[in-house]
């Protein structure tokens, strides 16, 4: 994922800096040898630039909102996951020492989710969980189910004794289906909300103004190092679209600190070992 928004960024700049050397040789070429009708003609060329520079604004402007969106839709569903884990993982200390095998699975869940989901990161020491780097997101994410879907059985064979832990135990089958909820709305949500496929039409469309910046443009050492920072600048938007769509892994990703505070909360409310083995 780095190497891909990289990718992106220097091929946006070389491929934009390579269009307006090309305007410049046609230029050179084709206007150059034309005495009659020259001025009429950089004018229209102007008129198209700046048409079609809106346009790209428009779309760009758009584009960083999308995956800025995107970006917050999905922080937005991880702050619902963790509240509604915290909230199961209390209802089930509530209910008494029968829930602690329950619970242990549960950390056991949440520190897979954090080494499955921020691959890049170190996972955590603290509990035991299953080797899901070993494994393929969508063989992690079967492995994460089953230990939830554990949890979820566990919970329905509780045999509360009195009315107080019949509505504990009610309660905890609740939190667990509003889990469950938040869970699948996090799984089910967009990945990824700029296709690769639109990027190129868009760097496209690019090369095309910036020929146009080279047909139009005077000869002079301002003009290419302006033309050179609008490169540039346009490169780093494209490098940040692409970075905040991968919102695990990158500059503008999504935090693990809150999972990780997560588990924490439910480890530090752990009996000692020897009161339950």
């Amino acid at each position: 994922m780095k190497s891909s928004r990289f990718w992106w960024g220097w091929t946006a700049l070389t491929l934009l800096c390579a269009s307006t050397a090309v305007g410049f040789a046609l230029k050179s070429r084709v206007l150059g040898s034309h005495g009659h009708g020259h001025d009429e003609a950089l004018d229209f060329i102007s008129v198209i630039t700046a048409f079609l520079t809106t346009t790209a604004a428009i779309v760009m402007g758009l584009l960083i909102n999308a995956a800025k969106s995107f970006v917050d839709t999905t922080a937005d569903h991880w702050a619902m996951y963790a509240a509604q884990l915290l909230r199961l993982d209390q209802c089930l200390r509530n209910y008494g020492p029968e829930t602690e095998p329950m619970r242990r699975k549960l950390q056991s869940f949440t520190a897979a989710v954090i080494a499955n989901t921020w691959r890049t990161e170190s996972g955590p020491t603290a509990v035991g969980y299953p080797e899901v780097r070993s494994m393929s997101r969508e063989r992690a994410s079967l492995v994460l189910s089953d230990i939830l879907n554990d949890v979820k059985i566990a919970i329905l064979r509780l045999q509360p004794s009195d009315p107080v832990s019949i509505k504990l135990g009610a309660d905890c089958f609740e939190q667990y289906q509003e889990f469950a909820r938040a869970r699948w709305s996090l799984l089910l949500g967009p990945q990824n909300s700029v296709p690769s496929a639109f990027l190129r039409v868009l760097v496209f469309w690019l090369m095309i103004i910036f020929i146009c910046f080279g047909l139009r443009a005077p000869a002079s050492s301002i003009a290419i190092i302006m033309i050179g920072l609008s490169a540039t600048t346009l490169s780093s938007m494209l490098f940040t679209v692409v970075d905040m769509v991968n919102p695990y892994d990158g500059i503008y990703d999504i935090s693990s600190d809150t999972m990780h505070d997560v588990l924490g909360v439910m480890t530090s409310h752990n009996p000692p070992a020897n009161v339950f083995p």
